[in-house]
């Protein structure tokens, strides 16, 4: 089954990006002890979702200190 999943950050509690819509297809769930277990796989996506994605991540990995951040490969070295 293919969905859309719409991925937002949040800045604060009343503060949020507008949702970037992603294709993906549903793969499955599990039960565990304590919750379902859900799998998704990510479809292919256009440049401008790729881009925005890409825009996503760096935010992300901005919160990080610098000996983290050299520790792991860029986002572009990830996704290149």
């Amino acid at each position: 089954m293919t969905i859309d999943l719409d991925i937002q950050l949040v800045f604060s509690d009343d503060v949020q990006s507008e949702p970037l819509r992603v294709p993906a297809v549903w793969c499955g769930a599990r039960r565990s002890t304590r919750a379902i277990r859900s799998a998704l796989s990510f479809l292919p996506l256009d440049a401008e979702r790729a881009e925005y994605l890409t825009m996503f991540l760096r935010y992300l990995e901005d919160d990080h200190d610098d000996e983290a951040e050299n520790a792991k490969p860029s986002i572009d070295d990830r996704f290149a």
